[in-house]
């Protein structure tokens, strides 16, 4: 059997090395990041996210790289969530109690004033059929897609409940500087849960930057409003 390349090596030894780091100062830097979250508490359940900084990032190159992460653990306390649809698809969506608005918002205005442009500022997920992701102009996808906000695929026979099941454990993170920010839970949860989600998104992270050879220089957590606790 061939020998790894010496950059293949290296960058499984960094890997190990990060993930090593982090068994050893995870925990600790979790009850830090609680500890703080209730010695000064805020009138919202704050995010707890998760940074990477990278050494060699290429806006030209790397600038597109992607990833969606299912967790264990619903990450946000509370996630602001519209389906775009027909009639019946929006009563289906106010039965599960999601916000929903008509399909024919994407012509223009409803008949209550609402444009897209308002709508896509006020929500963080949005879920739609495909026929109806079809039916939205370009330039407005372009820009849904800038922010990170076009629609999940809801299939026409797929549970609605069963997808935002699915829409409220998925993270998606995004390689746009040097920086980047996923979050991985909330200052309500166990440090156990935290743990088992920011394990899960560190090695899905990893495992993305080792194939396009990206070097972590830095890694750390924190919530919405407190210090940033170093993990690496």
């Amino acid at each position: 059997m061939d020998n790894p390349t010496p950059s293949t090596a290296d960058e499984s030894s960094d890997s190990e090395k990060i993930l090593k780091a982090v068994a050893e100062k995870l925990r600790n830097c979790i009850e830090q990041v609680l500890r703080a979250s209730q010695e000064k508490p805020r009138r919202f359940v704050e995010t707890v996210e998760l940074q990477i900084k990278l050494q060699n990032y290429n806006a030209r190159k790397d600038k597109c790289l992607r990833g969606d992460i299912r967790l264990p653990h619903i990450p946000r306390k509370k996630l602001a969530v519209c389906v775009i649809g027909n009639k019946a698809q929006c009563d289906e969506a106010k039965s599960h109690q999601l916000s929903a608005v008509p399909d024919e918002i994407l012509k223009g205005k409803t008949k209550k004033g609402q444009t897209m442009k308002k709508i896509v500022e006020k929500y963080r997920v949005f879920m739609a059929t495909e026929p109806v992701i079809k039916k939205i102009p370009r330039n407005m996808a372009n820009d849904m897609d800038k922010k990170g906000k076009l629609p999940v695929v809801l299939g026409e026979e797929e549970p609605m409940q069963a997808k935002l099941e699915e829409v409220r454990t998925t993270v998606t993170f995004r390689v746009k500087a040097s920086l980047i920010g996923v979050p991985v839970g909330n200052v309500l949860m166990t440090p156990e849960e935290l743990a088992e989600n920011i394990n899960i998104v560190i090695k899905h992270i990893l495992a993305t930057l080792e194939q396009h050879k990206l070097v972590v220089r830095s890694m750390h957590t924190k919530s919405t409003m407190g210090p940033p606790q170093k993990l690496y």
